[in-house]
């Protein structure tokens, strides 16, 4: 069968991929940058590489994908040793009166609160949080079509809901060891939104659970042995979960049995689901289409800008084109299902075969980057962990949610950290200063560790 995997280009695959990590890992001294490498390196390997070895696949592909990932996870292992050695690592200093905990505290049940406003204006819906929707995603995208428009209180809402909600990740660390209320806090906010578009992606499901899993893990919460093997009983029951739920989200209904055999097949389809998009890759690959540069700068330009001022910009929306182009139909009339290109297939769609490397290049520079200004201190810690795991929608999806939620996202929150640092950095100058003047011991400050350091992974 032409959708068979080769063994031998699966071993090849994972041999290069392995030792590629090895070797990365040796120049990354901090456990958190190496989360960073693993999680990037796993998407990648999942979702650009594992369907590379299927027969039906080019051998130019596995060439092309290796150096791709080469560039990329060199890049961001550079762009952290460089960063290390040349560049102070951001600690808030403690006498900071904009950390005050019982302020992000109060912070937390605010936000949780103002994110219920679409349950309340226009239509009273809160009987949603008892009676929830069923997930049905043909029946939200006919709904978006047919969207007349929202209201200016539902505008409003939207952006200043998208403007805190760095900040609500900023609040979740000042409730520390109380795993109790961050669970309670992250539930009940995934919650509020399945809740309110009835639907919630089965990526951010999935990232939802690995987010508080990472928070139990770096910060001990659990003995670790405990987490892994509770990890392993419930991936079986949460890969069966994930495929009903894909069902239901499509309006077919539930079809699979809740039986070894059921359990199998949802495996195999979820598997096959999540890693056949190399296929179009490969076409992609050998077909003469030109590049998309100048549309996709097009596009990063736009972000900051409101859509309606954008919307005659002809710029780059490569999920919805790539899915044409997978499927020859055009979306949103004959189909509803977004095909993503993966971020390897994205560099070749905007880049071409020649060029692809650049973008490699950029999102190592940008990863990297942002590992070093969010793994020092430890209320830094949701935002680090939040980031991390947009390393596996980004190699799933493409640059395009990674950038939307720096630029459009954290539009505001980013002036906030940097005036804070800035703000400690001038404190604890000053500390030094009169340490040294009146003879004081200079207390040091505490990096962002766990017991304070993490074990390795």
């Amino acid at each position: 069968m032409e959708s068979d995997f080769l063994f031998s280009k699966f071993f090849v695959l994972t041999v290069v991929v392995l030792c590629c990590v090895f070797v990365f890992r040796i120049f990354l001294k901090n456990e958190f940058e190496r989360q960073f490498l693993y999680f990037g390196a796993l998407g990648v390997y999942v979702w650009s590489g594992i369907g590379g070895s299927l027969r039906i696949v080019d051998w130019k592909y596995l060439a092309l994908f290796f150096v791709f990932f080469v560039i990329l996870f060199g890049t961001f292992t550079f762009t952290l040793y460089l960063l290390n050695k040349r560049v102070r690592p951001v600690r808030f200093f403690e006498g900071e009166g904009l950390l005050n905990e019982r302020f992000w505290n109060g912070f937390t049940i605010f936000f949780l609160l103002f994110s219920l406003f679409p349950l309340v204006y226009p239509e009273f819906q809160l009987f949603r949080l008892l009676k929830p929707p069923s997930p049905d995603i043909v029946q939200m995208v006919e709904d978006r079509f047919r969207e007349s428009g929202d209201t200016l209180p539902e505008i409003l809402f939207y952006y200043a809901s998208v403007l805190m909600f760095p900040f609500f990740l900023f609040s979740l660390a000042f409730l520390g060891r109380k795993w109790w209320l961050v669970i309670l806090s992250v539930f009940f906010y995934y919650y509020i939104r399945y809740c309110v578009d009835e639907y919630l992606p089965r990526h951010e499901i999935g990232l939802m659970l690995i987010l508080l899993l990472l928070y139990f893990w770096n910060m001990r919460i659990f003995p670790r042995h405990f987490l892994a093997v509770a990890c392993l009983f419930a991936l079986p029951i949460l890969l069966f979960f994930f495929n009903v739920y894909t069902k239901l989200r499509q309006g077919v209904g539930m079809e699979i049995g809740l039986n070894l055999y059921g359990l199998i097949e949802s495996v195999y389809v979820l598997f096959y689901q999540e890693t056949f998009y190399p296929i179009f890759v490969d076409e992609l690959i050998n077909t003469s289409r030109t590049e998309e540069i100048f549309r996709y700068l097009k596009w990063i330009v736009s972000l900051p800008i409101p859509q309606n001022l954008t919307e005659s910009w002809d710029y780059l929306q490569i999920n919805y084109e790539f899915t044409e182009f997978a499927t020859k139909r055009h979306y949103g009339h004959s189909i509803t299902q977004v095909f993503l290109p993966s971020i390897f297939g994205e560099a070749i769609f905007i880049f071409g075969n020649k060029l692809f490397w650049i973008h490699a290049m950029v999102i190592g520079l940008l990863v990297g980057s942002l590992c070093f200004l969010l793994k020092s201190d430890p209320r830094l810690f949701f935002l680090m962990t939040f980031f991390q795991l947009q390393l596996l929608i980004m190699a799933r999806g493409g640059i395009g949610k990674l950038l939307i939620l720096i630029v459009n996202y954290f539009l505001l929150f980013w002036p906030f950290l940097f005036f804070i640092i800035r703000r400690s950095w001038i404190a604890n100058r000053n500390h030094a200063f009169s340490a040294l003047r009146y003879g004081e011991e200079l207390p040091l400050p505490e990096p962002m560790t766990n017991d304070n350091e993490p074990e390795g992974l």
